[in-house]
């Protein structure tokens, strides 16, 4: 299906079409804190875990509680039992009486949340024990952020080592910072709960490329901010991401969003076509390279994508000159800002 690009940068209400699906209290009572960490949860247990260990273990700052959203209805199973185990003040968990799928699930967390800022942490990632302290003395200093978004630092289960930090510097994104890729999931990121409110959450209808539509959408609207501390550990696994279905949803989800930038930052329209050819050529070699049965039969009918090898390196040269020309944007701010 085609996406009504225009529509969906444009700030929408997108919680109302999950009224009618309501969250059941389970443990804990909602305070307001200063910042939640938000988790939310779909039948992980095991992960989910060390997740909220690692949000239990924030040090050097105290006005915060955790809130667990959970897409399974069903009562009494392993994730309410370990919840409730916890027995935790800061604990908050609720239930929704129907799962409300991965978007529906992140724009109800900031209906429930009662805090200022919020930052929303994947059930099967962690949270380095520095992570509110170093985030809320920025907040603290520049009133003005309405999303910060730390580095990530992947890991496995074979590899969890948090970083040891260093000062780094707090620099402002724009569009053009999201028109090569996109590197922020919205897991281990802080935002203000009214800026998010106001650009109306994440779209169920950018699947599964919701949260790019919403962070290009939130750098034109908002002030987005990158810090270059590695504050979240972000868990790198095959998933749902790469199945063949998803790949293919990404091209055509991603494709408009590439070409609508470009005209937002009036680039040429042959520049503009690059990024989503190279984009599109990439996941197009990588479901080659992992479905090679399937591969003769996928219809990439509506793509951008490059008809030679020729095209292709000439797609990939401004793609990653263009890239260079972004990141040199932020030279003299990574050097001239403060660091935390």
């Amino acid at each position: 299906m085609e996406k009504d690009i225009k529509w969906l940068m444009t700030p929408h209400d997108n919680f109302a079409r999950y009224s009618g699906t309501p969250s059941i209290p389970v443990c804990g009572t909602p305070v307001p804190h200063k910042v939640t960490i938000a988790i939310p949860t779909y039948k992980r247990t095991v992960t989910l875990r060390a997740t909220v260990e690692s949000a239990l273990a924030q040090k050097g700052f105290d006005d915060y509680d955790i809130l667990i959203c959970d897409n399974n209805p069903e009562r009494g199973d392993e994730t309410e039992e370990y919840v409730r185990s916890l027995a935790s003040p800061r604990t908050v968990y609720y239930k929704h009486a129907a799962n409300l799928g991965m978007t529906g699930n992140w724009n109800r967390i900031v209906e429930l949340c009662k805090s200022d800022y919020f930052v929303m942490v994947h059930d099967d990632d962690l949270l380095h024990p520095e992570f509110l302290s170093r985030c809320m003395r920025i907040v603290s200093d520049k009133p003005g952020i309405d999303c910060l978004y730390p580095k990530k630092k992947r890991f496995s289960d074979d590899d969890i080592d948090y970083p040891e930090l260093m000062p780094q510097p707090v620099f402002r994104l724009r569009m053009c910072d999201y028109l090569p890729s996109n590197p922020d999931a919205p897991t281990g990121v802080l935002f203000r709960r009214d800026a998010v409110v106001a650009l109306g959450g994440w779209s169920e209808e950018g699947y599964p490329s919701a949260d790019y539509y919403f962070n290009v959408l939130a750098a034109k609207k908002l002030r987005v901010y990158r810090y270059d501390q590695p504050l979240c550990m972000y868990r790198w696994s095959i998933n749902e991401s790469q199945k063949l279905e998803t790949l293919l949803a990404f091209m055509r989800t991603c494709q408009p969003l590439k070409e609508w930038t470009g005209t937002q930052l009036h680039l040429p329209a042959r520049w503009k076509k690059a990024f989503a050819r190279y984009f599109n050529g990439h996941l197009r070699t990588m479901i080659k390279e992992r479905y090679p049965a399937e591969y003769p039969e996928v219809d990439f009918s509506g793509l951008e994508l490059p008809r030679d090898g020729r095209e292709a390196a000439e797609d990939r040269r401004i793609t990653k000159v263009l890239g260079r020309l972004i990141s040199a944007t932020h030279f003299f701010e990574r050097r001239l800002c403060r660091r935390y």
